[in-house]
């Protein structure tokens, strides 16, 4: 890859994060945000590569530094924080408010009945840790 190509990591993230090759996905997707910082792709790809990492606190930051990017406007960066913090962080509230944005940024999403029943149990009857 060559060290200054943008497109060279972040295509190198998207392989190993789909191998399941958890370090070089993050290692690669750090690469192509520091040739680009304003990409809320390859922010999103590095959230993904460490939540698969088990790095959960920095897929976090990372997942939040995209949706500061794009105001608010991604639905896939709702998506994936709701998932980290359902399964892997056990904040369901926050999952319930990641949710609910991703519903109002995917007004037209075929799963909206029963990501709203999610949220409710999200809301009322949290599963245990």
């Amino acid at each position: 890859v060559n060290s200054r190509s943008f497109n060279g990591w972040y295509g190198l993230s998207y392989a190993n994060y789909a191998l399941k090759q958890s370090e070089a996905a993050v290692e690669a997707a750090r690469k192509a945000v520091s040739l680009n910082s304003n990409s809320t792709d390859a922010l999103l790809f590095l959230g993904l590569s460490l939540r698969q990492a088990k790095k959960y606190e920095e897929a976090e930051k990372s997942l939040k530094q995209a949706d500061k990017l794009t105001k608010g406007a991604s639905p896939d960066v709702h998506w994936n924080l709701a998932l980290l913090y359902a399964h892997n962080l056990k904040r369901y509230k926050d999952a319930a408010n990641e949710l609910e944005l991703y519903l109002r940024t995917s007004p037209g999403s075929p799963q909206a009945d029963q990501i709203k029943k999610l949220i409710k149990q999200y809301r009322e009857n949290p599963p245990s840790n």
